[in-house]
């Protein structure tokens, strides 16, 4: 549900959002209705809700002890584009046709930028106004394995996050 006008006043007050340093972070924001969104690493889908539930309250009563509980309206997951290095790559594979990956979990921020980015360089065909430079394609090696492997470690860290082992 969206928080009150009072509740609004005492987070988050230049309507920013913000995520942690955690190798698993955790992101925070309001949307224009006012709602809290959370947000970290992991598929959703693989999770129940009751878990989600309670990695969302735990998350919040951290970072927002005085708004009390608050009411979720919904869940959602996507997949998340990490690189060997973790670093951005944009690419160009032919004239006017852009494209970008490895956000790694930090896709919402970073694809603004880069979005914006890309509508500067398509109208000034100025490769400055990028962040980085235009990459090559390679094809990540084993990338099934790493799959499983980054969803059973985020996993293994939500839970210690429900069970308060972990924040």
């Amino acid at each position: 549900q969206p928080l009150s006008g009072s509740e609004q006043a005492g987070i988050l007050r230049g309507g920013q959002g913000s995520w942690d340093t955690r190798t698993v972070l955790s992101s925070i924001r309001r949307d224009a209705h006012g709602r809290l969104v959370l947000g970290s690493l992991g598929n959703a889908g693989n999770y129940p809700l009751w878990f989600i539930r309670q990695w969302a309250d735990r998350i919040q009563q951290h970072y927002f002890p005085q708004l009390g509980r608050v009411e979720w309206q919904s869940t959602w997951t996507g997949r998340i584009g990490f690189t060997p290095d973790h670093l951005l790559r944009l690419f160009e594979p032919a004239p006017g046709l852009l494209a970008a990956t490895g956000f790694n979990g930090r896709g919402v921020p970073t694809g603004t930028l880069v979005g914006k980015c890309f509508a500067d360089y398509l109208l000034s065909n100025d490769a400055t106004a990028l962040p980085v430079s235009f990459s090559s394609s390679k094809k990540v090696s084993a990338n099934g394995l790493r799959t499983l492997a980054y969803d059973a470690g985020f996993t293994l860290y939500h839970a210690g996050q429900c069970l308060r082992v972990v924040l």
